[in-house]
């Protein structure tokens, strides 16, 4: 993996995300690792091992690396979202919504993420 092209590793992180979602846990984070080695900077595999934690219920670790994601950029709607989805699952309501309240673009992924977390955390 050592000379990938940004699609190639963009296409990678999609493959990680759907292992996740298929219940290939250590599959998706050994992904995830191996091309943080290569960028570790590479946002989109930040966010995907983070997920990888979540869907394991290991949501401290998640949380984490998200709340880093979102310190490198506070401006990070999806981020933002994405960590207050995190929140809901773990019925933390007025974390939720002080994470959704500046997401107001509707149409947007960030804004739909949003609006599941807030519906979630209102059950």
């Amino acid at each position: 993996m050592e000379f990938l092209q940004r699609d190639e590793m963009v296409y990678l992180v999609n493959i990680g995300f759907a292992a996740c979602m298929k219940g290939k846990i250590a599959l998706a984070r050994s992904l995830f690792a191996d091309l943080l080695e290569l960028q570790p900077d590479l946002k989109g595999a930040r966010t995907g091992l983070a997920f990888s934690y979540i869907v394991t219920d290991e949501f401290e670790r998640g949380d984490e690396i998200l709340q880093k994601l979102l310190d490198d950029d506070p401006n990070d709607l999806d981020i933002k979202a994405f960590l207050a989805f995190s929140k809901a699952l773990q019925h933390k309501a007025d974390e939720v919504q002080e994470l959704t309240a500046g997401i107001t673009q509707k149409d947007s992924t960030a804004y739909n993420l949003a609006r599941q977390a807030q519906e979630l955390a209102a059950r």
